[in-house]
């Protein structure tokens, strides 16, 4: 595009300032409402899945097999075979890590593997006073515990020693802080803990953490492996396997490697998490949805304001004509008019949503929902800002198109005469 055209672009933005000026706000508007809703969207997702892969480790490998083998019927007698299985007597075994010590001496030299550490889990049922409550514990080795999970560092009561109070204290237990809110425990409290055979006993409590991800502090507690195993009457036994990664990014890969290798059912963050993962994707499809649409309204802004400037200039089309410009001079002439409205908006469009972005920052109210905060989460992220602007300034693009080359088909000679 040429001096020329770019004044003759300029001059005909300047001349219907109000309009240009509406135009550039709903771009802008766009643009902004784009940016900042992606950024409070993404902030629960990525407080979600910070706190989540920190706290509860990369991947998890379990005590069973990845796959069930095919029944033996159905590899004697085919598919589809129907048999009457009579005084069928049912299993009781407890499912187990066989030698759990070679698993994780074989994991831990893996490369990208940073750490592993033994767990046992399962549910018991708390009370303190009236109240009691169904929890999740993990019974841990402290010291192999801090190197998979950041729980450590969460502890909001009690925090002078971390996990290894667990060590020094007999049936010491950890509370998340929902789980000791429901019951009533603060810390140093005693409390009854019963396990599923009924095997009670007393646990004082000696922290309580706060990860942010509700689900997880109304329902998870801590115990010293040994005591978690007497209580779920899992003497011996480990039943995961917590594996923490260089890089959380490369989760998925490391749990198909660990499991190709140990044959064990080995989950990834992203497997484990992949109900609440699909509802962050459909609800950042809805956001695009929107955002979108909103640009749409933008973009039919542009278009007619430049159809009007079209028709509004067909006699000057036809002139400039006559004096030697061609159809691509005019094409391009109201091209870089869109384009310019374009730009313009979407530059106010980044100031403005960073605007938004900083005052609901400083909104500070408690939130709680699958995440819990002080104010709404904000993720603002560069590629946020680019996908905007590119996406404004392609939609306008293509608003602006449409009446350009309407213009530049105008033959002058019908112009002229009265008969375009």
């Amino acid at each position: 595009m040429n001096s020329l055209q770019f004044n003759l672009a300029t001059r005909y933005i300047l001349r219907r300032r109000r309009q240009t000026i509406i135009c550039m706000l709903g771009v802008a508007i766009g643009v902004a409402i784009f940016i900042a809703m992606n950024a409070m969207m993404k902030g629960f997702e990525v407080k979600f899945i910070d706190e989540t892969v920190e706290g509860s480790g990369h991947a998890i490998v379990k005590n069973e097999p990845r796959e069930t083998v095919a029944p033996f019927l159905d590899k004697v007698y085919g598919p589809n075979t129907t048999v009457d299985l009579v005084r069928q007597k049912p299993q009781d075994k407890v499912a187990k890590i066989r030698n759990p010590e070679k698993v994780m001496h074989v994991i831990r030299h893996l490369p990208g593997v940073v750490a592993a550490a033994p767990t046992v889990t399962g549910n018991l049922v708390i009370s303190y006073g009236n109240k009691e409550t169904a929890v999740e514990v993990q019974g841990i080795e402290p010291r192999e515990a801090v190197r998979v999970t950041s729980i450590g560092d969460k502890i909001v009561e009690g925090s002078e020693g971390g996990f290894e109070r667990l060590n020094s204290t007999a049936n010491g237990i950890l509370l998340g802080d929902g789980v000791a809110r429901l019951v009533g425990a603060k810390l140093f409290d005693t409390i009854i803990v019963t396990g599923p055979t009924g095997t009670r006993t007393t646990s004082r409590v000696v922290g309580i953490f706060s990860t942010g991800v509700t689900p997880v502090d109304y329902t998870r507690t801590y115990m010293l492996l040994r005591d978690a195993q007497v209580l779920l009457d899992k003497q011996n036994i480990v039943s995961e396997i917590t594996v923490k990664g260089d890089n959380p990014e490369h989760a998925r890969a490391l749990a198909a490697q660990i499991e190709e290798i140990t044959g064990l059912k080995t989950e990834s963050w992203q497997e484990q998490n992949q109900n609440f993962l699909s509802i962050f994707v459909v609800q950042q499809a809805i956001t695009l949805i929107i955002c979108g649409a909103i640009l749409l309204v933008a973009a039919f802004g542009v278009f007619n304001i430049l159809t009007m400037s079209v028709m509004e200039k067909i006699n000057d089309i036809a002139i400039m004509r006559s004096y030697g410009l061609t159809r691509a001079d005019v094409r391009n002439a109201f091209v870089l008019q869109g384009l310019m409205i374009g730009i313009i908006g979407a530059l106010l469009g980044t100031g403005l949503a960073a605007t938004i972005i900083w005052a609901i920052r400083q909104l500070k109210f408690p939130v709680e929902g699958l995440v819990k905060a002080q104010g709404i989460l904000m993720a603002e992220r560069p590629q946020d800002y680019l996908t905007a602007v590119i996406s404004a300034l392609i939609i306008t693009f293509i608003a602006a198109f449409l009446p350009a080359n309407r213009a530049a088909r105008f033959n002058p000679v019908d112009i002229l005469r009265g008969r375009h």
